[in-house]
Formats: C-alpha cells, structure tokens, sequence
C-alpha cells in the first residue's frame, strides 16, 4: 500500500522547503512531485497529464488543476508501506510548511501495490527510517538489568502466589493438644481418677 500525500501552497517556494524537508530526512526524491504553471513548460506536459503522472486520484486531479491554474503549487509525494512509519512522517513535515485547505480533495489517498521486500531487511537503528520503533518513538533495542532471582519480578515462589510467610516464626509449644492440655482433659472435663479417702 502507497499514501498519496498532496498539499496545495501559496507559492512555488513554499513547496520546494517541504520537499528540501522530506529529502533531509531520507525520502527518495523520485517520489515527491511539485507541480506548478512553471513547471508545465518545462516538462512539455499537459497539466492534466502532469497531475495524473503524480498519481493523484481522479476525484482530487480536477480540483488540483484548477489550484494550480491560478497561481498556486501542488507539491504530491509518494509514501509506500515500508519503511514503516514513511507516510506518517512525510505527512508531519508537509503540515508543518502551512498547506491552504482545499475543499473536495483527498489529501492522503491510499493505494495498493506490491512493497519493496528488500525495504524489509533492516531493522536496526542504523537503519534511516525504517524501524517500528522510528515510527512510534520506542528503542528498538533495550539493556538488559541483571536480575537477582529466577522468577519474574526477583520474588519468592512464596511471594509470588501467597503473600504470607511460609515459615512461622511462634514459639513452640510443650503439648500437641491446641491449648496445651492432657488428652482427657480436652475431651472429658471431669478428672478421670477419682481420689477417694481410705475407710
């Protein structure tokens, strides 16, 4: 998938420094367009034909012509799927070069289309612009903490399911009857021999 990025500008100028832009930060030149009345005469082009070379879509190219008949420039560029995160920053630097709103028009069309697969070999920050974590401002690569236990989060097994101690630490008893008492005194409150004074 292809994001056709289209921005109408007040001047030819403005459109150059967002291009200058997106060539800063690594977009390939051959997929950004200007198109302006002075650029039809250079090109030998019609600009119908122009606009459509851009890849601008149908619905928008009518709109766009007139833009550009009255004196105003179409700056088109073309950000595909991969690298990752290409559309969303192109995207962000022509919006910060004060595009003119434009009624009508579709100003980030998508298309699909085959990606680039050798684009997918590199994911490392040496890599321009073309990691996940580029494009959401995440390291791709985090150290390591030395971890002081086997288990996840450095706790005890007996912490990690029951928050109490496994070993007690009362005081031992001297009967294992609870309370400590004798075991016919537990069951039977009465004494169990009598002591009967001697006729």
């Amino acid at each position: 998938m292809t994001t056709i990025i289209t921005r109408i500008y007040r001047s030819n100028a403005d459109a150059e420094a967002a291009a200058a832009e997106l060539d800063s930060a690594g977009h390939p030149r051959e997929n950004v367009d200007i198109v302006s009345e002075p650029d039809i005469f250079r090109s030998g082009r019609s600009l119908a034909q122009r606009i459509a070379d851009a890849r601008v879509g149908k619905a928008s190219a009518g709109i766009y012509e007139a833009e550009v008949r009255s004196g105003r420039t179409l700056l088109v560029v073309r950000a595909p799927v991969v690298p990752f995160g290409a559309a969303r920053n192109a995207i962000a630097i022509v919006d910060r070069h004060e595009p003119l709103y434009v009624s009508g028009v579709v100003s980030n069309e998508y298309i699909r289309e085959r990606p680039k697969t050798e684009l997918f070999l590199s994911i490392l920050p040496d890599h321009n612009r073309g990691t996940v974590s580029e494009a959401f401002g995440l390291r791709t690569l985090s150290p390591r903490r030395p971890r002081t236990s086997a288990m996840s989060g450095g706790g005890y097994m007996s912490k990690l399911f029951w928050p109490m101690p496994l070993l007690s630490r009362k005081q031992r008893r001297s009967s294992v009857i609870h309370g400590g008492a004798h075991m016919s005194r537990f069951f039977w409150p009465m004494p169990l021999v009598a002591r009967r004074r001697a006729r």
